[in-house]
């Protein structure tokens, strides 16, 4: 039986005919990837407050932002969809070349 060989360094593996499926998919697995990061993240310290009497369970949720920082949240979000969407329509590249278009 042959072995498969996969050759992915410094390529974008192809799962779909569409290449801009595979994008949005990329897109949308990194995204609920980071999102059940931040989930964890987030459950863990309300745990923490709670452990050290810093806060009760359910505080969180009666919590009410002030409108500046809704407005500021509403912002970023348009942002970040902003980001998203274009990243989908660039080429490809990898993650140092993002890193070095950062930097500069």
């Amino acid at each position: 039986m042959k072995k498969l060989r996969l050759d992915t360094k410094n390529k974008r593996p192809h799962f779909f005919t569409d290449p801009a499926v595979d994008a949005i998919m990329t897109a949308l697995l990194e995204t609920m990837s980071e999102n059940q990061a931040l989930k964890e993240r987030i459950l863990a310290l309300e745990q923490l407050l709670a452990e050290k009497s810093l806060i009760e369970p359910g505080d969180v949720e009666k919590v009410k932002l002030s409108e500046g920082i809704s407005q500021e949240l509403a912002e970023e979000q348009q942002q970040f969809l902003h980001d998203a969407f274009r990243a989908l329509n660039a080429p490809m590249q990898s993650r140092s070349q993002r890193q070095a278009e950062i930097d500069e």
